[in-house]
């Protein structure tokens, strides 16, 4: 009696050939089925950072079509203030503060903290902005009240680029002007041909000259970034 009951009770190998192969079918389709899911996850993650990265471009563009030339932002009265770093002009079109008709916005360059150096690094657009309460005065950066936030992060290769010709001759600092007056200058080389072509060239240090328009570009989450600024007459 007892031998029969077990036997009942066992399972037979046949049976346990088709549990496994069971198991073994299932295993597979949830595995694809994880795959799959991963997958869209990233295409989602993926499709999320390009429709930030063109939200961002897209205010860029707004914002520097809805510039305003009412105020200086310099003693040298500029109303576009162009730097290998930032760029800064006046607009009607605000994003922080909301209240006021016209404010200082600025987008800059920052390297991230730990970056590695070279093709690696990574940096920040940063934009800030400024209220404008004075139209004859420029703000003081000491006491102006202000807002920022990180437009975009993680961006490689993030740079500007200016349109023009060759970098004009730094400034003499202090001591090189003491040292004109008691020692004969050398003598700067030719100007090549090459710098008087004017075309994109990159922005490596600042130029009192006119900018005809400068560019951001960089490289967000495998996406190309490329804004484009051109400096004509404002309203």
């Amino acid at each position: 009696m007892n031998h029969r009951l077990r036997s009942i009770s066992a399972f037979t190998l046949l049976e346990m050939l088709l549990a496994l192969s069971v198991l073994s079918i299932i295993s597979v389709l949830v595995g694809t089925m994880w795959m799959q899911a991963r997958g869209w996850s990233e295409e989602n993650s993926s499709s999320n950072e390009s429709m930030r990265l063109q939200r961002a471009c897209e205010f860029m563009r707004a914002q520097w079509a809805d510039r305003r030339s009412s105020a200086s932002l310099d003693d040298q009265n500029r109303r576009v203030l162009a730097t290998p770093e930032a760029l800064t002009f006046v607009t009607a079109t605000p994003i922080l503060f909301t209240d006021w008709p016209m404010v200082i916005a600025t987008y800059e360059i920052e390297r991230e903290p730990g970056s590695p150096l070279g093709e690696l690094a990574r940096f920040t657009l940063r934009y800030t902005e400024t209220p404008l309460s004075r139209l004859d005065k420029a703000p003081d950066p000491s006491s102006a009240q202000t807002r920022s936030l990180a437009l975009l992060s993680g961006v490689h290769r993030l740079r500007w680029e200016r349109y023009g010709t060759a970098d004009a001759p730094a400034p003499l600092r202090e001591q090189d002007q003491l040292r004109e007056t008691t020692e004969p200058a050398d003598e700067e080389g030719p100007e090549k041909p090459e710098d008087r072509v004017i075309r994109w060239r990159p922005f490596t240090r600042p130029d009192s000259r006119l900018t005809p328009a400068v560019r951001l570009l960089g490289e967000y989450h495998k996406e190309p970034l490329s804004c484009l600024f051109v400096v004509e007459a404002l309203r």
